[in-house]
């Protein structure tokens, strides 16, 4: 420790803000720019440090390193591991022409360098940090050329923009011209059309006259034709009556029956309660595979729930399975089967963290999913042994009082939360019903 705190005080003392930035940059990736601002503490509120740039990392980590301590501490023990050279190599490097080294060497060096006592070696450490200044103002030049470019790409954009709307102005002007033109063109049409409406108005006026006659006198002809022929056939028509509506009550006396099953089918349907289930299939296919050896029969699961040890007063509303997608498998056929049980699919990709790690992570969507449907259902069930769900459930309970929510999962301590258990108003133990066995 007495190492770094002698190293840190001899950087504090040698090296400005932006050699300390090219020493960091140097010598370490952008992943352990951003472990070792994790581990100093640094965050931006509502991004992930990984997604952060990691210049804005080395200087954000170098203004640490000058204000604080400890941070300083940190920093110097993650260069330390990273930078310290066999003997070998390091005299290597220092044999060499500077100009000849990459970044990386320079930093490996210089921070060699540092820890060395000042009579050994002063010369070379400010030939090293002379190196170091110009290779940072060679950066410093790039970027201003970079820049340079960039404004000169925005002048020589702003130019056709410019000629572009030059054009569009004249453009304009043509338009309004002919505007005018044709306004002036369409006054006079008008004027051309109110003199022949007058003597349309006189002869539409005539001809709904003869149209109204007309009706009159095809309603005359149809009750006249009418009377004729009730006439001809009263006679042949009051027994075909009699016999329709013996027929008639007869079937009206059938309909009234299936209409009294039908009512009282409603009546037992309105009694039943609603059932939503909502599996967490990630989280229960770990626990089936690691604690049973199989995987979840999912047509027997909703049984088992549905049917709540026996009882026939519930029935399946909906069901809902949140599954990850597995590019090695094509599971086009799993999720047809899944819909033959009634269930809606959603599948979520893979998502890789920067530490190389993967999770595909349901919990928000299942989430989403029971609160937009939370009104067809009598009963919420959620298929996981998640705690993250505690949450949900304590607001369902707080917010829709009439809404039952069970919880359903294995009895397994390790991949069960006991307060998941404790808040849901029923639990439905899994067991070796629900699993089938083998591949």
């Amino acid at each position: 420790m007495a190492i770094i705190q002698a190293r840190i005080e001899k950087v504090r003392k040698i090296l400005g803000p932006e050699e300390l930035m090219f020493l960091i940059a140097s010598c370490l990736t952008p992943q352990e720019v951003s472990l070792l601002s994790r581990r100093i503490g640094i965050n931006y509120s509502g991004y992930r440090t990984g997604s952060i740039p990691p210049d804005i990392l080395v200087a954000d980590l170098t203004e640490e390193f000058f204000n604080d301590r400890n941070s300083a501490e940190l920093v110097a023990g993650f260069l330390d591991k990273k930078c310290n050279p066999e003997k070998a190599s390091f005299e290597k490097d220092m044999k060499k022409d500077l100009h000849d080294l990459s970044d990386q060497e320079i930093g490996f060096l210089l921070w060699g360098l540092l820890g060395k006592a000042e009579e050994e070696c002063q010369d070379f450490l400010n030939s090293v940090l002379e190196n170091v200044q110009d290779r940072i103002m060679e950066d410093q030049w790039k970027m201003a050329e970079e820049e340079k470019e960039h404004f000169e790409s925005a002048l020589e954009e702003s130019e056709v923009l410019r000629k572009r709307l030059d054009e569009m102005e004249k453009r304009a002007e043509r338009f309004r011209r002919q505007k005018e033109k044709l306004e002036r063109r369409i006054e006079e049409l008008l004027q051309r059309l109110s003199q022949k409406e007058g003597s349309l108005e006189e002869l539409y006026s005539k001809y709904r006259h003869l149209e109204k006659e007309s009706q009159q006198l095809k309603s005359e002809l149809t009750a006249l034709t009418t009377r004729i022929g009730n006439a001809d056939k009263l006679e042949e028509e009051s027994e075909k009556e009699i016999q329709e509506k013996d027929l008639l009550k007869s079937r009206i006396c059938s309909l009234e029956k299936e209409l009294a099953l039908k009512e009282e089918k409603l009546r037992n349907l309105k009694n039943l309660k609603r059932v939503g289930v909502f599996v967490d299939g990630q989280n229960l296919y770990y626990t089936a595979r690691e604690e049973f050896g199989g995987k979840l029969d999912y047509e027997a699961l909703l049984d088992k729930i549905v049917m709540r040890s026996g009882k026939e007063d519930r029935f399946l509303a909906g069901a809902y399975a949140y599954l990850v997608e597995s590019p090695e498998k094509d599971q086009t056929k799993f999720k047809k089967l899944l819909e033959s049980f009634g269930f809606q699919v959603k599948f979520r990709e893979l998502l890789e963290r920067s530490d190389g790690s993967r999770k595909a992570n349901w919990d928000l969507g299942l989430t989403i999913d029971i609160l937009q449907n939370i009104s067809r259902f009598d009963v919420v069930v959620i298929v996981s042994g998640d705690g993250d769900f505690v949450d949900l459930i304590r607001y369902l309970k707080k917010q829709y009082d009439e809404v039952s929510v069970e919880v359903a999962a294995f009895p397994s301590r390790q991949r069960t939360s006991q307060r998941l258990i404790k808040e849901a108003d029923y639990f439905h133990e899994l067991n070796q019903e629900v699993i089938i066995k083998g591949d």
